[in-house]
């Protein structure tokens, strides 16, 4: 694929590195397949108030001894996990 390159400019850098540039024409090598986004992203205001209501509902059960739970606070940590 490199004997296809073209524009082939080479620079020596203030710092001693070395610079090479070339264009490759479109085909002459195959790329790898883009990965797909599999996550959510979630902005700071958000990301903080779940992390809080997580919290919250943690704190509620190691304040109880009791074996069963409110519906509400099951709701609130249920959807988390």
């Amino acid at each position: 694929a490199i004997n296809k390159a073209e524009n082939l400019s080479a620079s020596l850098r203030y710092n001693g590195d070395i610079n090479v540039d070339f264009n490759l024409p479109k085909g002459a090598i195959e790329l790898p397949i883009e990965p797909t986004k599999d996550f959510d992203t979630y902005h700071d205001w958000q990301y903080k108030e779940m992390t809080e209501e997580i919290e919250n509902a943690i704190r509620i059960l190691k304040m109880t001894d009791e074996e069963v739970v409110s519906t509400s606070t099951y709701n609130a940590i249920a959807r988390y996990l």
